[in-house]
Formats: C-alpha cells, structure tokens, sequence
C-alpha cells in the first residue's frame, strides 16, 4: 500500500510538471486554429507558412500577449497587430520570411515576416 502510494505521488507531480510547462505556439507554423493554442489563431495572410499568434493592442507591450512575446505589427499597406516572439537575433526566428524586426517606439524586437 505504501509502495502504490508513493508511486501515485510520484505520477502525480511529474503529470504537474508536464502540464505546468507547455510550449507556447506563438509563431509555430500552421494551416487551421486548431493547430495553435486555445485563444490563438492560425494567421495566413502575408504569413507564410501561418503563423499561430493572437492579436494585441498596443505595439511594444507584453500584457495582451503570452509569455515570452511582445505586441508588434507586420509592415505593408494592410499592417496586421498581432504577439510576436521576443528576439535579439534573426536566428532565433523561424528562418526564411521570418526575422528578428525592430518594434516601433521601442527597444525590443519580435519575430515577424
């Protein structure tokens, strides 16, 4: 009994830990919502490949956004506002369209095409 008990605690915490620590799909490629996390869409237009993100108010800050993104707009005559991965570098986005890209009045960066 005190052995199955122990187990079960055991099962019990590293369930927590799992759970506790998800990935963020902001900025995973996508075809449909449902490739993205719950609150977030599959952003397909002038994002190549898609883009799971959720849109935002206020360029240049985090509180609309999950953890670890920021709020920044793609360029063009349509810009789209939307939560972008915070950056320092181009290499710490998904490659191609996607790169590390100054957010307006601030002096972060997000990954954006």
């Amino acid at each position: 009994m005190i052995g199955a008990l122990a187990q079960m605690k055991k099962t019990l915490v590293l369930l927590l830990a799992v759970v506790g620590c998800q990935a963020n799909t902001v900025g995973n490629s996508c075809t449909v919502d449902r490739d993205c996390d719950r609150g977030q869409t599959c952003m397909l237009d002038g994002f190549p490949g898609g883009f799971c993100s959720k849109g935002c108010v206020q360029e240049g800050a985090t509180t609309d956004c999950p953890a670890g993104t920021i709020c920044t707009r793609t360029s063009g005559p349509n810009p789209a506002i939307f939560c972008g991965n915070s950056c320092t570098e181009d290499a710490q986005c998904r490659g191609g369209a996607y790169l590390c890209r100054a957010i307006t009045n601030s002096a972060e960066k997000a990954c954006a095409p």
